[in-house]
């Protein structure tokens, strides 16, 4: 489950700061409030439903940081001294009830029931994908230590450090460190991980120190939240939405320890319609270019995924014009230039694939050295060239995927289409050599078997290349598809 966030991992970070703070209001109620959220039924209801969230999340990250921010509740809770209320000793039945909710949830949303669940709780993929990438940022972090890369800048420099057990285990271009501490040192270098450090440990020392004299006790589920934020983080990503949950808890803590020392600072404006309409006029802008980006994002994701899904026009077109307002965001660019490639191929119309070459392009203006654009440029170029028989196209085509495969080695994606794109040329050779690379990394693309099957087809090795397509069938059931497009892609060269 993820929640409006977009992925249980990121939801499971979110909850190992959320819950906490439900924690501490259900060990240390306000002693005398009417407010409807600190009823005892609403908070604890509260909990149960959030820990059965937690487990169906299946982030085992998220759940070892909630453990450890409970685990400081509770120790400030009993270092306090204070007399538990009578409803405290339900707080852990409610906890244990919404994980047995949760693993009904999990169980009801596999759809296949219990071991499907447990195989994913127990799967070392994951863990060990993060371990290859782990390695890879420390191999980045030591090529510079003090300044790092710049902020937004991992993945246009990630794919020059990706391990080849990586590129087995998931062939992608990562934008991330999946550990928050490799990610300030990447980005900002030592400098930015020590500065990081000392305001987590600045917050905390502050509220620690304000148990004793401020009555305020939530502080106590500010700081476990902190703590699930740290310990989360080891194998999390620090999202947008996360972050600013983060940042609201450190400046609540710091806000709420200081009460003793605020001091109000006041200042008049002289009262005139005038100056009112300037202020109000002013305002409104503000507004709107704050939550700009937000509403554009949001226009754009939803059609964008409708037309992916079901390849309808409407969306397709209402998923290109808000794409224009994401311009200066490589990610979104390249989703929507795979977009228009998907029209392009199932539909075989070649403005689709124009479409595509423009959308990259557009996004190689503000990140000329993205990857995962330059991939798809020459992708774009590529497909306009199967198309249209264009012999400029496809020179295109050649230059921009060696541009990729220059920038991210060990993307095994642009071998995919530079295996098409030397069948199309004619250059079987080549085809053969990048099809011995994608071998010696993934041993089980299928795409690399039907390369060599129908290069030998080609050639009048029947046999073997039979041979071939039935490996690569029992591998993919695609594989019939990947034929037909690269026999397809043959014939231009006889042209």
């Amino acid at each position: 489950v993820s929640s409006t966030i977009g992925n249980p991992v990121f939801f499971g970070g979110f909850l190992a700061m959320s819950l906490p703070i439900l924690l501490a209001k259900v060990l240390l109620p306000p002693r005398e409030s009417t407010q409807i959220w600190d009823n005892p039924i609403v908070t604890l209801g509260l909990l149960c439903f959030g820990m059965a969230m937690l487990f169906v999340t299946l982030s085992r990250g998220a759940w070892l940081g909630t453990a450890i921010a409970f685990s400081v509740v509770l120790y400030f809770r009993i270092k306090g001294r204070r007399e538990l209320p009578r409803r405290v000793p339900y707080w852990f039945f409610i906890i244990l009830l919404g994980v047995i909710l949760g693993a009904f949830l999990g169980v009801f949303i596999a759809r296949s029931g219990t071991p499907r669940v447990l195989d994913a709780m127990r799967s070392p993929h994951s863990l060990e994908s993060r371990v290859e990438i782990w390695k890879s940022s420390l191999h980045m972090i030591s090529d510079r230590p003090l300044s790092g890369y710049g902020l937004d800048q991992t993945e246009d420099w990630f794919s020059h450090y990706t391990t080849e057990k990586l590129a087995r285990m998931e062939n992608a271009l990562h934008d991330r460190a999946h550990n928050i501490y490799l990610q300030w040192g990447i980005d900002g270098g030592a400098l930015l991980l020590l500065a990081q450090l000392w305001l987590f440990i600045y917050v905390i020392t502050r509220g620690v120190r304000s148990l004793g004299q401020n009555r305020d006790h939530i502080v106590i589920g500010f700081i476990g939240a902190i703590a699930g934020y740290l310990v989360q983080g080891v194998t999390g990503i620090a999202t947008n939405e996360l972050s600013t949950f983060l940042w609201f808890v450190l400046g609540s803590t710091v806000a709420i320890t200081s009460k003793e020392k605020m001091r109000n600072v006041g200042f008049q404006i002289a009262k005139s319609p005038v100056i009112e309409r300037i202020i109000v006029s002013s305002l409104v802008p503000l507004a709107i270019l704050a939550i700009f980006p937000l509403a554009a994002e949001a226009r754009y994701s939803a059609p964008a995924r409708e037309a992916r899904e079901t390849i309808n026009k409407t969306a397709f077109r209402n998923a290109y014009r808000a794409g224009r307002y994401c311009s200066v965001q490589p990610y979104y660019q390249y989703h929507l230039a795979r977009s228009c490639l998907i029209f392009a191929r199932k539909r075989e119309d070649v403005h689709y694939a124009k479409l595509a070459v423009k959308v990259a392009k557009r996004g190689l203006k503000y990140a000329p050295d993205n990857a995962q654009l330059l991939y798809m440029l020459g992708s774009s170029y590529l497909t306009t060239a199967q198309l249209t028989g264009d012999e400029e196209e496809l020179r295109l085509a050649g230059i921009y995927l060696d541009r990729a495969r220059r920038k991210a080695p060990l993307f095994l994606g642009t071998y995919d289409d530079l295996l098409e794109f030397y069948i199309q040329k004619g250059d079987y050779g080549e085809a053969l050599k990048c099809a011995d690379f994608v071998s010696s990394i993934d041993g089980r693309d299928a795409a690399v078997y039907v390369a060599r099957s129908v290069i030998y087809q080609l050639r009048g090795k029947d046999d073997k290349a039979q041979e071939l397509f039935k490996k690569a069938s029992a591998l993919d059931p695609e594989a019939e598809k990947i034929k037909k497009r690269l026999i397809k892609a043959s014939k231009f060269s006889n042209r």
